[in-house]
């Protein structure tokens, strides 16, 4: 799997989880049970193998989502962008574009807190949109290409290496786990909201 370099350093065990019952792999997004110290997730991570908008990949997050919502635990987005996803050239939009959409739909409502870490800014000006999908975020990088971000939400975190990603993941997780779940979701589409009547 050719996930982030900083992955793997950053949690204590992994289990990945495998498959989209349709005889795919969907490889494109890294997905499994993940700990942190004694923090119990659900990690969906782009892989990063430039596949990410192939259908068996969607499909899988998609049933990932809903185990985390049965498991009650809560998600950590790595580097995962919904919209260069739907914005990806060369695969006509009705192939994934319903079950992008789902996923969203899923996340936008899902009960328990989401965490996105992003250890690279590659994503421009969608990052805002996936950051906004989340309770809180760890971006890794300095100056003005994380600076920008901040004020999208007031739980984003800016870190300088990745040895401080934990850490920011852990406190991220630690302040919003006492949030009720109508205002974590309230929260998720007011921010969706604002980015959108921003863009119009």
């Amino acid at each position: 799997m050719e996930h982030s370099q900083h992955f793997q350093s950053t949690m204590d065990r992994f289990i990945e989880l495998h498959g989209d019952r349709r005889g795919e792999v969907g490889d494109s997004i890294c997905s499994g049970l993940v700990w942190i110290q004694n923090s119990r997730m659900i990690l969906l991570a782009d892989s990063g193998t430039s596949k990410i908008h192939y259908p068996a990949s969607w499909r899988r997050l998609s049933r990932v989502v809903g185990l985390a919502q049965q498991l009650q635990r809560p998600v950590l987005l790595w580097n995962l962008s919904f919209q260069a996803a739907a914005k990806s050239q060369g695969t006509p939009a009705l192939d994934i574009g319903h079950i992008i959409q789902d996923s969203k739909q899923r996340l936008l409502k899902f009960s328990a807190p989401i965490i996105s870490v992003f250890d690279d800014t590659l994503y421009g000006e969608l990052l805002e949109h996936e950051l906004a999908m989340a309770d809180g975020a760890v971006l890794v990088g300095e100056g003005d290409a994380v600076s920008r971000y901040l004020s999208v939400s007031p739980r984003i975190r800016g870190v300088r290496c990745h040895l401080e990603i934990a850490a920011g993941i852990l406190a991220l997780l630690a302040e919003v786990s006492v949030m009720p779940v109508a205002e974590l979701v309230a929260e998720r589409i007011n921010r969706l909201h604002k980015i959108v009547e921003q863009g119009n």
